[in-house]
């Protein structure tokens, strides 16, 4: 559980796409649902650094034919590393998307 003890002056956010075309129907239920997905990653010992990962910190995702975009305002779930993790190759992602 976090808990805010006072406002936070240095918030930040953070965006990425991914290439569609690039990833498998896998992949794309574990971007859809990375939150459970790293829980259960966590669980079986694949220990990656992935920050806070809770249900609250989930990623906003919005999708167009090409790209599967995601963002949020605080990035306290790391979603490169994860991407990664789970096999999606770094040329394939797109980072700081505005």
């Amino acid at each position: 559980m976090k808990i805010r003890s006072s406002f936070v002056a240095n918030s930040s956010s953070a965006s990425c796409a991914v290439l569609k075309s690039a990833i498998t129907e896998l992949h794309r239920v574990q971007i859809f649902d990375h939150i459970n997905e790293a829980l259960r990653l966590l669980s079986i010992g694949i220990n990656e650094d992935l920050g806070y990962v809770e249900e609250n910190d989930k990623w906003c995702i919005d999708e167009t034919d090409d790209y599967i975009f995601l963002f949020t305002s605080m990035d306290n779930f790391d979603m490169i590393k994860y991407l990664k993790l789970i096999g999606i190759s770094e040329e394939h992602i797109l980072t700081d998307v505005k």
